[in-house]
């Protein structure tokens, strides 16, 4: 994990953080959470503000967003030069993000700022991640899998681009869940019992066979959620970024009189 250090001044820098080399293929990913207080620096035209210093590589893609309950932020990217490369308000939210690519090698600063009265505290976000990470795979299960597996370093942040979300090849559709940031497939949805029941069993062992050792498997059979029932396998397993699981969920929404079934994928990372 490389160095975030908190800045004094956006036209002094009194330190220089230095960040190792990183591996290929990399994704990086971590949640602070501050406080704007009334001791924090202010300047008239730019506002009161928190600053975080951070060696970055070319070529590498970034993720900064904060939010806050207590006011509304706006976030700024600068450059080694002292430019703005990008910057992002909150539109009433308490949220604002930028997502962008870097252009030159060198210290960064990632400014949260708030207007003269702004106070409260704030999570601010932050993800790395290199070309190679971001390369999509090839159209095979296995390859397909393991990508998104990677992505759930960073929470799925870099699956999406221009509201355009990565999808597995051969599924129906994907989404990002708000409630718990975890990523869904949908592999299939129709009102055959027998071919939902058995795409499910296929999906189980294919997932079996490209996840390989060190998962854990725990099943359930049919069980009442809700207004609907089902039947799940889930695969976990403790990494680095936290623990990751993969769970293959098969759907009964049938009432009196109508078949309606659904084969779902979801991928979610639990710090």
């Amino acid at each position: 994990m490389r160095n975030i250090l908190l800045a004094i001044s956006i036209w002094i820098v009194t330190f220089v953080s230095v960040t190792a080399q990183q591996p290929a293929n990399y994704i990086e990913y971590d949640m602070v959470q501050g406080k704007l207080e009334e001791s924090d620096s202010y300047k008239k035209e730019f506002g009161r503000y928190d600053g975080f210093q951070v060696y970055l590589n070319k070529g590498e893609f970034v993720y900064f967003s904060v939010f806050s309950e207590e006011f509304n932020p706006s976030i700024i990217l600068v450059t080694p030069g002292k430019e703005n490369l990008m910057e992002n308000q909150s539109q009433g939210t308490g949220f604002a993000s930028i997502k962008t690519s870097i252009p030159e090698t060198g210290e960064y600063y990632v400014y949260i700022i708030g207007t003269a009265n702004s106070r409260g505290n704030y999570f601010y976000q932050y993800a790395f991640a290199d070309s190679a990470a971001l390369k999509e795979p090839e159209k095979e299960f296995c390859d397909e899998l393991q990508y998104v597996i990677k992505h759930s370093d960073a929470y799925f942040l870099f699956l999406q681009e221009n509201d355009t979300l990565y999808k597995i090849s051969d599924t129906e559709d994907a989404f990002i869940d708000g409630n718990d940031g975890s990523y869904n497939t949908v592999i299939l949805s129709n009102s055959d019992k027998a071919e939902a029941e058995k795409k499910y069993i296929e999906s189980r062992l294919k997932l079996q066979s490209c996840l390989g050792e060190g998962w854990n498997e725990y099943k359930s059979d049919w069980q009442p959620i809700e207004d609907f029932k089902q039947k799940k396998v889930e695969y976990s397993k403790k990494t680095e970024a936290g623990r990751i699981a993969v769970i293959l969920k098969l759907n009964d929404f049938s009432t009196e009189g109508n078949s309606d079934y659904s084969l779902e994928m979801v991928f979610i990372n639990t710090k």
